[in-house]
C-alpha cells in the first residue's frame, strides 16, 4: 500500500535535483500524491475485485443445494460491489495539475489522504467477509446484510471524499 511522503522519497537523483527549483518542488510533490492517490484507488478496487471471488463460490454453494432463491441478494451483493468498484477507481484525483484552473492545496490533499486511509481498513474487513461468504450458506440474508453495511461505508467515504476535493465539505 503507498504512502504518498515514502513514495516522494523514493525518486531518482534528477528529480531530487529538481526539488530544490523554487516552485517546482511542490509541483513535483502534487504529482507524486496524485500518483499514490491513483495507486491507492486501485490497490482498493482489487482488494475488493479479490473478495468478489467470494460471491461467486457463494453462488456455486447455493445452487448446488438446490436454493435458487437466495440467487437474487447474491447478485444484488455483486452488483453492489461492482459500483463501488466503479467508483473507486472512477474517483477524481486528489490532486490539481499546474495549470489546472482549480488548485488542491495541501492541506486538502492530507485530508483527502485520511479519508484513503480510513477506508483501507473497512476494504480489508469487507474483502475478507466477501472470501468467507461460501461458508455461511445458512446465514445468507444475515451476511449479505453485513456486507452491505460495509459497502455503504465505503461508498460513504467516497462521498466525504468527493466533498473535500470539491470544497463542500465541513471537514476542511
Amino acid at each position: 500500500m503507498p504512502d504518498p511522503h515514502q513514495h516522494a522519497d523514493s525518486r531518482g537523483w534528477i528529480e531530487s535535483i529538481l526539488r530544490y527549483i523554487p516552485g517546482f518542488s511542490g509541483y513535483l510533490e502534487k504529482s507524486y500524491r496524485r500518483e499514490s492517490d491513483a495507486l491507492v484507488r486501485k490497490w482498493l478496487a482489487d482488494q475488493l475485485d479479490e473478495g468478489k471471488r467470494g460471491i461467486d463460490g457463494l453462488i456455486k454453494a447455493l445452487t448446488s443445494q438446490g436454493r435458487l432463491s437466495d440467487l437474487n441478494p447474491c447478485q444484488d451483493l455483486a452488483t453492489q460491489v461492482d459500483l463501488v468498484v466503479g467508483k473507486l477507481r472512477s474517483a477524481p484525483a486528489g490532486y490539481s495539475g499546474f495549470f489546472d484552473f482549480v488548485q488542491v492545496d495541501q492541506e486538502v490533499l492530507e485530508k483527502v489522504y485520511a479519508v484513503e486511509m480510513g477506508m483501507i481498513e473497512t476494504v480489508r474487513q469487507t474483502r475478507d467477509k466477501l472470501s468467507q461468504l461460501p461458508e455461511q450458506t445458512d446465514e445468507v440474508n444475515l451476511a449479505i446484510n453485513q456486507e452491505k453495511g460495509l459497502l455503504e461505508s465505503i461508498r460513504s467515504s467516497l462521498e466525504d471524499r468527493a466533498a473535500i476535493l470539491s470544497g463542500l465539505s465541513d471537514k476542511k
